[in-house]
């Protein structure tokens, strides 16, 4: 069982984003905008123009989606070896 290192999971994180981006860029800017920017809810709202609600829910459903794809590229590297 090997172990990622940080750089190897910080090139999965950004391969995950950039998918994410591809299909939902607000959802990709709310994770840009909390993870990095270290904003909170109302502030990411307020500069995507959107409710504190939606903003809820958008982060909700992207941090699920990001587990699950972080999950398949790490059983993807898995089978490659």
């Amino acid at each position: 069982f090997l172990i990622a290192s940080p750089a190897e999971d910080m090139l999965a994180f950004d391969d995950a984003l950039r998918k994410l981006e591809a299909e939902d860029e607000r959802k990709a800017r709310l994770v840009m905008l909390r993870v990095f920017a270290g904003l909170d809810q109302a502030q990411v709202a307020e500069i995507l123009g959107v409710t504190e609600r939606t903003i809820e829910r958008d982060w909700k459903f992207t941090k699920a989606w990001l587990k699950r794809e972080l999950l398949d590229q790490a059983g993807d590297e898995e089978d490659d070896r």
